[in-house]
């Protein structure tokens, strides 16, 4: 699907939520096939379908992508009330320029003891796919009014939407 077909308020409303939760549950499949997640934390760049991540070339999740780049993000947007799957491919960069244009002194420095030159430091870029999108009041007060609502109408729509976004490009 080509970016001209792509809800564009819908991509905003994933980079939105993305950009406020920062810290990804990030999902992979071992080698025994079973689902690992590990939080890593989403670098700060404007969402167009890809997603970038800092880590270790010894880490295992490293080896799991190279036997399967397909992975899935979790995110938790408490402070708007969302809840984001994304679904998508990652791959394995060396890419200096990028890893420049992404890296925090005051973060990064903790993991890479080399700093931005670490021979250890790779990328993880995730081409999203697809999300699933699930929204309800940003408020503890307006949840717990439309928690009421359903309860009285019966109608689980008042606890929040849900969407189905696609991301492809």
């Amino acid at each position: 699907m080509s970016q001209s077909h792509l809800d564009n308020d819908a991509v905003k409303e994933v980079g939105k939520h993305i950009r406020h939760a920062k810290v990804a549950m990030f999902t992979t499949r071992s080698n025994g096939d079973r689902l690992i997640s590990r939080p890593l934390h989403t670098r700060d760049t404007e969402f167009d379908g890809n997603l970038w991540f800092f880590t270790g070339l010894d880490t295992t999740k490293v080896g799991e992508i190279k036997s399967n780049p397909r992975v899935n993000l979790a995110y938790v947007d408490a402070g708007d009330g969302a809840f984001l799957s994304v679904e998508g491919r990652a791959e394995i960069v060396r890419d200096q320029h990028k890893v420049d244009e992404l890296w925090s002194d005051a973060m990064d420095s903790i993991f890479f003891k080399g700093g931005k030159t670490d021979p250890n430091l790779v990328l993880i870029k995730v081409t999203c796919e697809s999300a699933e999108l699930w929204t309800s009041s940003s408020t503890a007060i307006g949840r717990v009014y439309n928690f009421i609502k359903a309860k009285i109408t019966g109608d689980e729509k008042d606890l929040g939407a849900h969407k189905h976004v696609e991301l492809k490009h």
